[in-house]
């Protein structure tokens, strides 16, 4: 599942004339920079015990890793991602006006940063 929405956000980014205002794009590189940055961290945090991650999972993660990298120059990019991308994505969600009001391109540029942590 995370290859597609991987595959679907890397289309959208190689888009010539993107739909600005389209909001399935905005909701897949939403969910895609969070999977990055969960990716990223889970694979950095020692120790790690996935099964005590509460439901605000991306925070807690980074919470842990800021923990353990407190001077990460990716820490930036982490806090990026807590920021502008909405913890609870689904349907009926109020949780879309901040996607609504945000540009494509900064979540394209979110996007393309999460997918370069190292």
């Amino acid at each position: 599942m995370q290859d597609f929405i991987f595959s679907t956000a890397d289309s959208i980014i190689e888009e010539k004339d993107i739909n600005e205002i389209l909001l399935e794009n905005k909701i897949t590189l939403a969910i895609a920079c969070r999977l990055k940055a969960e990716q990223y961290m889970i694979s950095k945090i020692p120790n790690l015990n996935r099964a005590k991650l509460g439901n605000n999972q991306t925070r807690e993660l980074s919470k842990k890793y800021n923990h353990s990298f407190n001077s990460s120059p990716n820490l930036s990019t982490i806090d990026k991602v807590n920021l502008m991308t909405p913890e609870n994505i689904h349907i009926n969600a109020f949780m879309y006006e901040p996607l609504v009001d945000m540009s494509v391109y900064h979540l394209i540029t979110l996007y393309k940063e999460t997918s370069e942590l190292k």
